[in-house]
């Protein structure tokens, strides 16, 4: 008897979270693909972690070098 079972003949909903992507009903404890309902949002979730990852690191590189810019013509006009 699965721990689901109870809510069946009750009007309740058993525990559920839902998908960040799409909002469909996922198991409390986590499903198959943790707090998502399929490869595929947890795929697009993780494509989206990895594209902002990539544009902080890209934000810090280009900052660094404007103050490296900055501090090089700032010598050479003394």
């Amino acid at each position: 008897m699965s721990k689901y079972d109870q809510y069946k003949s009750k009007s309740t909903v058993f525990p559920h979270k839902h998908c960040a992507k799409c909002s469909k009903m996922v198991p409390e404890e986590g499903g198959q693909f943790g707090e998502y309902c399929s490869a595929d949002c947890a795929g697009y979730f993780k494509a989206q972690k990895k594209s902002k990852k990539k544009r902080t690191f890209l934000f810090i590189g280009l900052y660094a070098v404007a103050i490296i810019v900055f501090i090089v013509l700032a010598l050479l006009q003394t």
